[in-house]
């Protein structure tokens, strides 16, 4: 679901959106012995996201907030099957490691244009919200970042500043 919605305020123009992902079924199924794993609802494969985000533009400058939501998740929702997580001597993950809570991450950037030049200046992670640990004996650990980083921030809190020009087609 997305919604989006734009009004003139003191001058200039605020924006929101809103983006909801509800996912309702992700199984795989093996190759060689048939079992299925019920992937909904793990690390990569939230029942819920969302992205919600604020933009007022007024004259030339722009600020822009978004959040990021991540629902709470397992790392595994079939630790007995084979390549799913587990410890040294393949005993399935303690349930404490499990879960995962919800991640929420918050991103402001404020921009200035000009005809066909713009400044922007940012941060992504304001917060610096750090990733839930995920060792090599999760089923999504990356090795190098411990985490995952297709679902995670592993970068923490980055500054950025951009210039931009826009070029009209020929």
């Amino acid at each position: 679901m997305e919604v989006a919605y734009r009004l003139p305020v003191f001058g200039g123009d605020l924006g929101l959106s809103f983006f909801y992902n509800y996912l309702i079924e992700y199984n795989t199924t093996g190759i060689v012995d048939g079992d299925v794993d019920i992937d909904a609802g793990e690390v990569v494969f939230p029942r819920n996201r969302a992205v919600a985000s604020v933009r007022y533009d007024w004259n030339d400058w722009n600020v822009h907030w978004r959040a990021r939501y991540w629902h709470s998740v397992r790392d595994s929702n079939t630790p007995g099957l084979t390549n799913e997580n587990s410890d040294a001597f393949g005993n399935p993950l303690a349930a404490s490691k499990n879960e995962i809570p919800s991640y929420t991450y918050n991103d402001l950037s404020v921009s200035y244009g000009d005809g066909p030049f713009r400044l922007s200046l940012g941060v992504n992670n304001v917060f610096d919200k750090q990733p839930p640990l995920l060792t090599q004996v999760s089923q999504w650990g990356n090795t190098g970042t411990n985490t995952a980083s297709e679902a995670y921030d592993p970068v923490g809190r980055a500054w950025f500043l951009s210039f931009g020009y826009q070029v009209d087609s020929l």
